[in-house]
């Protein structure tokens, strides 16, 4: 079963599967089977949310090079509209000095407080650490003096898939997508500029479970689609191709979920 929008899916039978830079995703015919429910407010970071954000790190194109941190003062907002409206604020800003690409995170400190990762490339701002404190010391109204000098980190990136990998560890830490008591309008935990949307490289379509296992047949994920188990995205499938090609053994790195 498959869910969009809120409406229950009964999955017939996979009709393609597309080839990403790192992952595989499959789509199916579907039919309803239930109501349709309508999108409400968001109050919780989904399953599905966190494969989509997870997807996409893993599958940009982008390479980014530096990870912004920013975090709130001993007392902090509890209106997700606030929250936004400061990021907003930050990008807006950060615009100026090259960040149009960028990727944020959001997550919440055990303190309850929330705060941001932002990814991005080729701006001025890995130079300019005082400056960003000082921006977010003034955007959220700290008056802390100690969050002047730590409510912000900006650090420079060694890895090309820093984003990718980030990505997975934020997976795996339940704690920082429970929200806090009294915590309101927490609105949406992750984001990104147009141009972090991964692009496909090819599709092939396809009209038939036979075929689906057929086509991938030696592939870690194979067990699971012989048992007709709708899995929409094969993590690091693309990549078990390209390394099998050469001959290569794949390090399995995905995130928990799969479906």
């Amino acid at each position: 079963m498959l869910k969009k929008n809120g409406e229950n899916l009964r999955v017939l039978y996979p009709k393609s599967i597309t080839a990403w830079a790192n992952d595989m995703t499959v789509d199916y015919v579907v039919s309803a089977n239930g109501g349709r429910g309508r999108r409400g407010e968001i109050c919780e970071l989904t399953r599905d949310s966190l494969l989509r954000m997870t997807f996409v790190a893993h599958n940009t194109a982008v390479t980014f090079d530096t990870m912004i941190t920013l975090t709130y003062p001993k007392d902090y907002p509890s209106d997700g509209k606030a929250v936004k409206y400061h990021l907003k604020r930050f990008i807006r800003w950060a615009r100026q000095y090259g960040m149009d690409t960028y990727f944020w995170f959001m997550e919440f400190q055990r303190r309850g407080a929330p705060h941001f990762h932002i990814f991005t490339r080729g701006t001025k701002l890995h130079r300019m650490k005082k400056e960003v404190s000082k921006k977010w010391f003034e955007i959220v109204d700290s008056g802390d003096v100690k969050h002047l000098r730590a409510g912000t980190r900006v650090e420079r990136l060694r890895r090309p898939d820093a984003a990718g990998r980030y990505a997975a560890k934020y997976a795996g830490k339940p704690y920082q997508k429970k929200i806090p008591e009294g915590y309101r309008n927490v609105g949406r935990w992750w984001g990104h500029s147009k141009d972090v949307k991964p692009e496909p490289l090819q599709t092939i379509e396809i009209d038939s479970w036979d075929e689906l296992i057929e086509l991938t047949n030696g592939w870690s994920h194979q067990d699971a689609l012989r048992e007709k188990r709708p899995i929409k995205t094969l993590f690091n499938a693309t990549v078990e191709i390209k390394s099998a090609d050469r001959g290569e053994c794949v390090n399995h790195n995905p995130p928990e979920a799969r479906h």
